[in-house]
């Protein structure tokens, strides 16, 4: 008897511990926290780091909000953006996922020749115009890996002074952000 106690216990608590063929869904709410490099067209080589809040509301879609700032050499670009995300391939331990984004970028940059006092340098900034991007994910447990592609509007800095004839530099805004981070949340029931 007390071995048909302890077998029967035993096979109740690995019934439980298994899912057998229920199905397996992401908790809805998640926030990736992700940073890593980011390349221009120029080869001009940078930061970035994202926050990336979103909700899971169909089995596979994930709607969210992006907040991103890359900063390179001579500027800056912070963007603020509504995604949408797809996961092709999913299990307890791996997704792999699509996704595109649609929203408002600044860019900025600072007018720093060494010869002018800090409270002389100017900071040029665009008002914001809209821009995208599109991305490609790879999640393993927490941790996330992701390649961006941020299409960003170009600033364009007019230039008046003695030293140099009138003149128009030109910032670029796109970048590829190669990033690693963290998934909070967002895990299985």
């Amino acid at each position: 008897m007390k071995s048909f106690c302890l077998l029967t216990c035993t096979f109740l608590l690995v019934s439980l511990n298994t899912n057998g063929q229920s199905e397996v869904r992401p908790e809805p709410f998640s926030i990736f926290i992700d940073a890593g490099p980011a390349l221009q067209q120029t080869n001009t080589g940078g930061a970035v780091i994202e926050f990336n809040p979103g909700y899971t509301f169909a089995y596979g879609y994930r709607a969210g909000v992006q907040f991103a700032w890359a900063g390179f050499d001579e500027h800056t670009v912070a963007s603020y953006i509504l995604t949408l995300d797809y996961y092709y391939f999913q299990n307890r331990r791996f997704r792999l996922s699509v996704g595109a984004g649609y929203g408002l970028y600044t860019n900025s940059f600072y007018s720093s020749p060494a010869s002018l006092p800090p409270e002389e340098k100017l900071v040029y900034q665009n008002t914001g115009r809209m821009g995208g991007n599109i991305r490609l994910g790879l999640e393993w447990n927490h941790l996330s890996f992701r390649v961006a592609w941020h299409r960003a509007p170009n600033l364009y800095k007019y230039e008046y002074n003695t030293y140099y004839p009138p003149g128009i530099s030109i910032f670029k805004g796109s970048y590829l952000a190669l990033s690693i981070g963290i998934r909070i949340r967002g895990g299985y029931k």
